[in-house]
């Protein structure tokens, strides 16, 4: 059943990337692969107060999605938890997140928010030129006019999230105890 929903995944994937074939918006691209992030990551089990508990997918800063990531997200669910969207106004307050896209590119605001997060299970993504040497953990960047994205995987374990190998698979960088490959 997990591999099945591994593959659907995957498949979900794989279309936000045909769907960049067909000039879909970036936003639109970006805010299906937030969603679909959710799916490859193994949170430690106390981050969910219980069985039934929502999976928080936040916005702090500029959010550049629009209604896009709100469309994607609505009537989901990611391992049977529903999921809700938060727009933040502070970093203190992204420690309650699972996924947390940074909307700002100004490297103290980044460091900051990234220092608030220091020891909580929270996956963060952002689309920031040196995210990933900050400590973040998903990097967007655009190659040839289409959405990749780098995974700093120490950052990640550090945090204790578990990042499936399906996903470390098709990011462009992975970064292995510091050294990016």
């Amino acid at each position: 059943m997990r591999r099945i929903s591994l593959i659907a995944g995957l498949l979900l994937i794989a279309t936000a990337a045909a769907a960049q074939s067909a000039q879909a918006p970036e936003y639109e691209v970006k805010a299906a692969f937030l969603y679909n992030f959710a799916k490859f990551v193994e949170w430690p089990s106390q981050v969910f107060p219980a069985s039934s508990a929502p999976l928080r997918i936040c916005i702090l800063g500029h959010d550049p999605f629009g209604s896009s990531l709100d469309n994607i997200i609505q009537g989901k669910a990611v391992a049977g938890r529903p999921i809700t969207h938060l727009r933040l106004q502070a970093a203190a307050d992204a420690r309650s997140c699972h996924v947390l896209f940074l909307g700002s590119s100004d490297p103290d605001t980044l460091k900051q928010a990234l220092y608030h997060l220091r020891d909580a299970p929270v996956l963060t993504v952002s689309e920031c030129q040196d995210f990933l040497a900050f400590g973040g953990m998903i990097n967007f960047v655009l190659e040839q006019d289409r959405v990749r994205f780098e995974i700093n995987l120490a950052a990640a374990e550090q945090h204790h999230l578990k990042l499936s190998s399906k996903l470390l698979s098709v990011a462009r960088v992975v970064n292995l105890g510091g050294e990016v490959n």
